[in-house]
């Protein structure tokens, strides 16, 4: 694949995934279009890039979305006219993308599809697993927890401790997620 003459698809599970891909992007051949409820008229924007794209006038396309803007009617609405042999996605914590409301996230049009996961299976829930599987394919690629601590990850200790939150714990982590969440926007736009 060329990638001077492509449009690439990133899909990232929440806002506070943004800053390490905006800045990867942007020290790349492509210009981002983020696409969120935080960022207004991203809708128009992409469809624009697309035709843009379509007609020779761009070189490259690159979409950074979160997941439930990428699942959304709208943005499958904006991204009717990608070219199936020039589109990539990349799914970032593809088990995310398993439960029927974020399956509608998986474009047909994107036919080369990455999915990055160190759990790409999705726990109690084997036909969310199996739609991951059957639209990113197989695991090509796997790194032992084990053999990456010390050489791609800080050397440490991995104890996870499950705690159980009430109703209104869950309320005010989902608030206090969402306000983090406009914060880390803001300051990345």
């Amino acid at each position: 694949m060329n990638w001077e003459s492509s449009v690439l698809l990133l899909s990232f599970p929440i806002c506070i995934y943004w800053n390490n891909g905006v800045q990867i992007v942007k020290n790349s051949v492509f210009l981002p279009i983020l696409c969120s409820g935080e960022h207004r008229g991203w809708n128009r924007e992409v469809r624009s890039k697309i035709q843009d794209f379509n007609i020779g006038a761009l070189q490259s396309v690159c979409i950074l979305a979160v997941r439930d803007t990428a699942a959304s009617e709208n943005f499958r609405r904006a991204t009717t006219r990608l070219s199936p042999e020039y589109t990539m996605i990349i799914g970032d914590e593809v088990h995310g993308l398993g439960s029927p409301k974020m399956q509608q996230a998986f474009l047909s049009q994107a036919t080369m599809r990455l999915g990055l996961s160190a759990t790409p299976k999705r726990w109690f829930d084997d036909t969310g697993t199996d739609a991951i599987f059957s639209y990113f394919g197989q695991i090509c690629f796997e790194l032992p927890l084990e053999k990456a601590i010390g050489t791609y990850l800080t050397p440490y200790s991995y104890h996870p401790v499950l705690v159980h939150l009430s109703e209104q714990e869950m309320e005010e982590y989902g608030a206090l997620s969402q306000s983090f969440c406009r914060t880390k926007i803001a300051h990345i736009a």
